[in-house]
């Protein structure tokens, strides 16, 4: 049987520029950046990041703390004995938290971390940790190897020699000069290529970072220590923000497991919605605000699964209510010794965690309780005054138009522009829809919604 022939390919190796010839000799790099190459001394390192010279605030990394006592006692002692422990990336001009002007951790968070909290005597060698072996000299200048023992100790604790051995050793680092955030989220990629991240871990860096830069904020309020099921280390605080956000753009998820929520991190990154980002921002602003209001049987019915719910939950009814946090944990409290509990746990405590908590019929179930919980709930305090739904005014000459388009005209605005801005009014609001209308289409919309969190 003859083999058949492999097919060739062709590159072309010449080509024509101003009518020359041109021969192919290298590859052109063509970045608009460089990478510099800097040795550091460890201890001028730490001082960087203490100052705040380099940022760790990575936004597409693993966060802090994924190593354990025993891999950061690894490091250590490899410093000590001067084995290279590889390249910290950083890139050159980017803003800080406090709004200076830095370089930032692109690779390398676990490292740094680890060396500038120990030597803070932020932890000790864990027990198992390689012993050393040092030279010792007698008064005649002759030189002596013997081992010793360093584990359970902190820096403070070690002998001077191995201290001064430490922070002096050179930390090697590669600096990206002139890159835009897009080509920095490809070198990560492709440095961590091998590593092995958590779901969610994976989500934080397909998502990119600029969108990261706008969700990192929410994920590092102190309302989420209240809230069970979900860390910073593992990024389930991120990944109900995530869910959060898939709810309000209304995609038609099958589920919201971890794997839907990679797809839509791959594709958000693509096309960043960031309109649906300042919505689900202010949402989490009110449900933030809530803590100073929640009673004990509240605070125990937070877990990673019904945070986003209740996030979603403002998306559903602000349109025809001013909603407060004192309002909004009024409810919760009112909900959590409800008779709808048995309902909602089924569909959220009692289903553990994996396919069946992320499958969208129970994540419609949850949405749907939490829904008609609280429309009944604002109608109560509609009946006794404590709220006043929004009016929808009737206009003889342009329909509906609202009392905030009614300011607006009050405020100089003409009567057409009212019209003209309530047409287009990306809540649906201002249409010729009255609000029981489009009360009745956000209910229609909720049905194919929900959400869910891991365990």
């Amino acid at each position: 049987m003859a083999r058949a022939k492999k097919k060739k390919v062709y590159v072309e190796e010449t080509i024509v520029v101003d009518n020359t010839e041109c021969q192919l000799k290298d590859v052109s790099f063509n970045d608009r950046g460089t990478i510099a190459d800097i040795s550091e001394k460890l201890e001028d390192f730490v001082r960087d990041l203490d100052r705040g010279e380099i940022n760790k605030d990575v936004l597409v990394q693993r966060t802090e703390g994924q190593w354990t006592g025993k891999q950061k006692s690894a490091l250590i002692a490899s410093i000590i004995k001067g084995r290279p422990i590889g390249t910290i990336l950083v890139t050159d001009g980017r803003w800080n938290k406090e709004g200076k002007y830095c370089d930032s951790l692109i690779d390398g968070l676990q490292r740094s971390t680890t060396i500038a909290d120990f030597v803070h005597d932020g932890f000790k060698l864990s027990k198992g940790t390689e012993e050393i072996l040092c030279d010792y000299q007698n008064e005649a200048g002759e030189v002596y190897e013997s081992k010793i023992n360093i584990d359970g100790l902190k820096f403070s604790q070690l002998p001077e020699v191995i201290q001064k051995r430490i922070l002096k050793y050179k930390i090697h680092i590669d600096e990206y000069r002139g890159y835009s955030d897009e080509e920095l989220d490809e070198i990560i990629f492709c440095v961590n290529n091998g590593t092995r991240f958590k779901p969610n871990q994976k989500v934080r860096a397909m998502l990119g970072t600029k969108v990261m830069r706008k969700l990192q904020p929410l994920t590092e309020n102190d309302f989420w220590s209240k809230v069970q099921k979900v860390n910073a280390k593992n990024d389930t605080i991120l990944a109900c923000v995530v869910r959060s956000l898939m709810l309000t753009i209304r995609h038609d998820w099958e589920s919201i497991s971890t794997d839907k929520m990679s797809a839509f991190a791959e594709n958000f990154c693509d096309e960043p919605d960031y309109e649906a980002i300042d919505r689900i921002t202010k949402y989490y602003d009110i449900v933030f605000k809530t803590t100073d209001y929640l009673s004990d049987d509240a605070i125990k019915l937070l877990d990673g699964c019904v945070v986003p719910h209740l996030a979603y939950l403002l998306e559903m009814f602000e349109k025809d209510y001013d909603i407060t946090p004192e309002l909004l944990a009024r409810f919760i409290n009112e909900f959590a010794v409800s008779y709808d509990i048995p309902d909602f746990n089924r569909v959220s405590k009692d289903l553990g965690s994996g396919a069946k908590l992320y499958d969208m019929d129970n994540v419609d179930a949850r949405q749907n309780i939490l829904r008609d919980s609280f429309e009944l709930f604002l109608l109560d305090r509609e009946q006794d005054g404590s709220i006043t739904k929004k009016e929808v005014q009737e206009d003889d000459d342009n329909g509906a138009v609202t009392d905030e388009f009614d300011l607006a005209e009050d405020e100089g605005y003409s009567e057409n522009t009212a019209v003209e801005h309530s047409e287009y009014d990306e809540e649906g609001q201002g249409t010729g829809e009255s609000s029981e209308e489009c009360k009745e289409s956000s209910m229609e919309q909720s049905d194919d919604t929900g959400l869910s969190e891991d365990s």
